[in-house]
């Protein structure tokens, strides 16, 4: 049978290329060109890889080309100036890149990936922020790990921002003081660019510590703490609230009794800047959710369906969690919430979302079972949600989102 184009997952091509080595029926040879979608795995531990280094090898012994075509939203996930640069020139290098463009605005538009205003309704409300934020013209996000560390050296961080970082250190210093009596054993991730290594790191040394001992209990202590650090980092340092949300969900605040009197202060003057009414989020943004969200569901009624798009995975666990257990207002106007990651993505090491319970939830929000989504903008491009609602009854005029800076 022939064929002009031939569509294929990465390994299941690399395996018939290996089947049907003496035949030679998919020698590159055979190819003219080729494409891959999301190509930044090439630059991973990836069959991506293992194809592109192939295409290399072809064109090196048989001094031929093959036109290559690499498509991608995210070219990389390095963090850092050098490291992206690196990320970037490998990639380069591994395709044989000679140009990179980008569509314009108008042709995202025009292709229909900017909703048209008559199908999604989106509305910004203004807020203000606390005082002393990294500014927004500093806010380069793959120098957000140097900026942090930049301002804690030049003692520049914001007043909460320092009280978060202190209690971090001081949970280290309790848990070197544990490492049997010798000082110096315990080794801070917090030199480590990646930000979620800092959290794995408690994580893994807990599973490692006598379980109910005193060093797994400050090793769990420390990898909530370490998420909270990194919330305020990624934030940089705007979002007080919901960190101290965080902290409140995942008992952040839990002092054993006998830890260090430093650990103990340091933790207290945390827990005294949640508000009068602990279950309360002080915050305008949640003032303004509260608002969009019953006008629109008392205006569209049973059929009201909203998506909270926020940045970061963390802020859609915790919101989410505050809109359904934490805040009476929402739950007695029938505003019902769950959250939505990437498939088989981690929010911590301790909390998952699996593919089962993610496709779970979009089904509960097609069948109206919850009428809000709190999600990472990758639901747009990685769920069913669209599909979801072109088979419900629901129209889509129906659909409200609520984008926010988090």
């Amino acid at each position: 049978r022939r064929f002009d184009v031939l569509v294929s997952t990465p390994q299941a091509f690399l395996i018939l290329q290996q089947v049907e080595a003496e035949k030679k029926l998919f020698a590159w040879s055979n190819f003219f060109a080729c494409v891959f979608d999301e190509c930044h795995h090439i630059i991973k531990d990836h069959p991506y890889r293992v194809i592109a280094q192939g295409i290399n090898a072809w064109q090196s012994h048989y001094n031929n080309r093959i036109q290559i075509l690499g498509l991608s939203a995210s070219l990389t996930y390095a963090v850092g100036h050098k490291a992206v640069e690196a990320a970037l020139g490998n990639l380069c290098y591994d395709l044989s890149v000679t140009n990179m463009i980008s569509p314009t605005e108008e042709e995202l538009m025009s292709a229909g990936y900017t909703p048209k205003d008559d199908v999604i309704e989106q509305m910004h409300e203004p807020w203000n922020v606390p005082d002393g934020v990294v500014p927004e013209h500093l806010r380069k996000t793959h120098a957000m790990y140097e900026t942090f560390m930049g301002r804690v050296k030049h003692g520049t961080n914001t007043p909460f921002a320092t009280k978060i970082y202190k209690v971090v250190r001081e949970i280290e210093e309790q848990i070197d003081e544990l490492q049997d009596g010798r000082k110096g054993e315990f080794l801070s991730p917090l030199n480590q660019i990646k930000l979620a290594a800092w959290e794995e790191y408690a994580f893994q040394m807990s599973r490692k510590s006598s379980k109910g001992s005193p060093r797994q209990n400050l090793y769990d202590l420390l990898e909530i703490w370490y998420v909270a650090l990194r919330m305020v980092v990624q934030s940089w340092e705007e979002e007080e609230q919901l960190v101290l949300q965080w902290l409140l969900i995942n008992s952040g605040f839990h002092n054993e009794g006998w830890f260090s009197y430093n650990l103990t202060i340091s933790l207290e003057s945390v827990e005294r800047l949640l508000s009068s009414d602990a279950h309360t989020i002080k915050s305008q943004k949640i003032s303004s959710l509260r608002m969009i969200l019953t006008d629109k569901k008392k205006a569209k009624g049973v059929d009201f369906r909203g998506i909270i798009f926020v940045q970061q995975r963390i802020t859609a666990y915790v919101l989410c969690q505050y809109l359904n257990k934490n805040d009476d207002f929402f739950t007695k106007h029938g505003i019902r919430a769950e959250y939505v990651t990437a498939r088989n993505s981690k929010i911590t090491p301790s909390i998952k979302m699996t593919p089962s319970e993610a496709t779970r939830r979009i089904e509960k929000f097609r069948k109206g079972d919850i009428n809000v989504i709190v999600a990472t903008s990758v639901i747009e491009a990685n769920s069913n949600t669209a599909t979801c609602l072109k088979k419900d009854s629901t129209s889509p005029k129906q659909m409200s989102s609520f984008p926010t800076t988090v």
